[in-house]
């Protein structure tokens, strides 16, 4: 596409973690990525999701891992700037 640098990320598998989702971020701040296509099923999107987050906002994932207490208050408040675009497209019909 005219003036488009898309990038491929497709290492993640079943029952991802918080680094891949750390991975995620970290491809998106160096190749100055503007939105991110998740393709795939749950796993796709949801690491989508909390890269995006990370990436945008700068968090440290293991400040939303608090489920016996409530969140912070800055983490309970909407993102502090606009996120990146997030486009979902599901391949999966569920189960």
């Amino acid at each position: 596409g005219q003036g488009l640098s898309p990038a491929l990320f497709s290492t993640i598998k079943g029952n991802p973690t918080l680094d891949h989702a750390r991975a995620v971020a970290a491809a998106i701040r160096t190749g100055g990525h503007d939105g991110v296509i998740a393709v795939g099923g749950g796993t796709a999107m949801e690491v989508a999701k909390v890269a995006l987050l990370l990436h945008g906002e700068g968090l440290e994932a293991e400040r939303f891992l608090v489920p016996t207490r409530p969140l912070p208050a800055d983490l309970s408040a909407p993102p502090r700037q606009r996120l990146a675009p997030l486009v979902c497209l599901p391949t999966t019909a569920g189960s």
